[in-house]
This record gives structure tokens, C-alpha cells and sequence, in this order.
């Protein structure tokens, strides 16, 4: 860490502070349903708040990382969740919190985080030289993987003084994080800001299942392939590439034919 350069520094500090900050409210914030409700029932419920929108988004965030701004898109999730721990604050101090409006602001941090995680990951390509990116995937893991460890416990330790002290400490971790991921500079050129429409949502997914069914049928008809547990870069047999699936269709067919397969 010490000889990276600073706009990886700063998106590993980025990433570190969103993740203590995010496990820090998901301990406050399951503490503080279950002593409002006594429901077990809810604690799950609260799992599946956070978890829904990170599905249902799936698609739609790869487009938005590809078309706009990583930093600004990260910068931007940040803050939403340092409002999101803002409106806990508020809401616990006055006593006006109830399971719905917990249900709700869990849902809108589960939204940035669904877009902030691949963003952040993404980001790693534009500020890290190629022949350093998995170093700096690694780094990025042991920082998440931290603070999954300090993040309930810092949370839980502040809880006990009071709901409001650990959201209010994870809203200040949140706009650190932010301001951290705004002062990177990538260095890298615009990209075009294209519309995230419908059609180039669904590519993504049926790009997905046409290499999937030639990867299987790969695996039924050639030797190499199906004792391989996933699919390789191409086929060591037809030399068919499935890194590219819109053009596996086509080569797959011709030579499997010639080959005999």
C-alpha cells in the first residue's frame, strides 16, 4: 500500500469506510427492530430489504458502470447511504422510527449498494495499471473482509451508548467515504453517456444464455471440455471462444462439424 498510487490509496480507504459504516447500521438497525417489534420474523425481513433491490437491480448497474462516471456513481451511492444513516439518526432521536420506515431506508441502502460494489470494482481497471489489478483486487478483498470484522463490533459497542451514536458515526464514515472516491482522479477519457435502455439491459442476459447452452453442448460432444469444471477461454479442441458468446453460435457450429465432434 505504501507504493500505490494515491487514487488507488484513496479508493481502498473508500472502500474500507463504506463497509465498516454499512455493517455498523446493519447491527443498530437489527438491535433496534428487534426491540421495537420482538419480532424474529422481522429481523428476516430485514435481510430481505437489503437483498431484494441488489437482485432486481442486477442488470441494470453493469449498464450505468459501463455508460457514466464510476467515481462520480460511487461518490454519489455514498452519500445516499450517509442520508439514509442521517434519516436513523433523526428518527431515533425522536422516537418516530417503525418497522415500515426501517424496512424502507434499508431498501434504499441495499439500491446503493447494489450499484456502489461493482462500481468501486470496476473503478480498479481506471486507476491501476493492468499488471497490478489483481494486487489490487486482493487489497480491496482484505479491506472488505476487515471491516466485516470491525464493522459489528464497533457497531455493537456503540449501540450500547445509543442507536443514534452508532448511526450517527456510520453517517460521518459514509461521507469520508464519499468525499475519499471524489478526489480520485482516473485519468482515463469520458465515456459517452449513452441511455440505459431496456434493450441493452436484456443483451447482457441473453449474451449470458447463449454461452451457457454452447458451453454445454460443448461439454456433451468434446472430450476436453467435459472434464472441465467451467468453461475455458476457448475450447481446446474447436478453439471456439467463449469470452465473445454473441459469436460462439456460429463457430461452435462450423467446427464441431469439421472436427468430427
Amino acid at each position: 500500500m505504501l507504493l500505490a498510487p494515491p487514487a488507488f490509496t484513496l479508493l481502498w480507504c473508500s472502500r474500507i469506510l463504506s463497509n465498516v459504516a454499512f455493517n455498523m447500521l446493519g447491527v443498530a438497525v437489527g438491535w433496534q427492530l428487534y426491540a421495537l417489534t420482538g419480532s424474529a420474523l422481522d429481523l428476516g425481513l430485514v435481510g430481505l430489504a437489503q437483498f431484494a433491490p441488489i437482485v432486481l437491480l442486477t442488470l441494470v448497474v453493469g449498464q450505468v458502470a459501463d455508460r457514466y462516471d464510476r467515481r462520480l456513481i460511487a461518490a454519489i451511492c455514498q452519500l445516499v447511504q450517509a442520508g439514509a444513516a442521517a434519516v436513523l439518526v433523526e428518527g431515533s432521536a425522536h422516537g418516530w422510527l417503525s418497522s415500515t420506515s426501517i424496512f424502507a431506508i434499508v431498501a434504499l441502502i441495499g439500491a446503493a449498494r447494489a450499484f456502489e460494489n461493482p462500481t468501486t470494482t470496476a473503478l480498479v481497471s481506471d486507476i491501476v495499471p493492468r499488471a497490478r489489478v489483481s494486487r489490487a483486487m486482493a487489497w480491496l478483498v482484505s479491506a472488505t473482509q476487515t471491516a466485516r470484522i470491525v464493522g459489528p463490533a464497533l457497531g455493537g459497542f456503540l449501540y450500547v451508548i445509543g442507536p443514534s451514536t452508532t448511526y450517527l458515526t456510520a453517517a460521518v464514515l459514509f461521507v469520508a467515504s464519499g468525499l475519499s472516491t471524489a478526489l480520485i482522479r482516473t485519468g482515463k477519457t469520458a465515456r459517452t453517456s449513452e441511455p440505459v435502455v431496456l434493450e441493452s439491459v436484456l443483451s447482457g442476459s441473453s449474451s449470458s444464455a447463449v454461452s451457457a447452452c454452447c458451453w454445454a453442448r460443448c461439454r456433451s460432444t468434446c472430450s476436453p471440455c467435459s472434464s472441465a469444471a467451467a468453461p475455458p477461454r476457448s475450447c481446446p479442441s474447436t478453439f471456439a471462444t467463449f469470452s465473445a458468446p454473441d459469436r460462439v453460435g456460429s463457430a461452435f457450429s462450423a467446427r464441431h462439424r469439421r472436427s468430427g465432434h
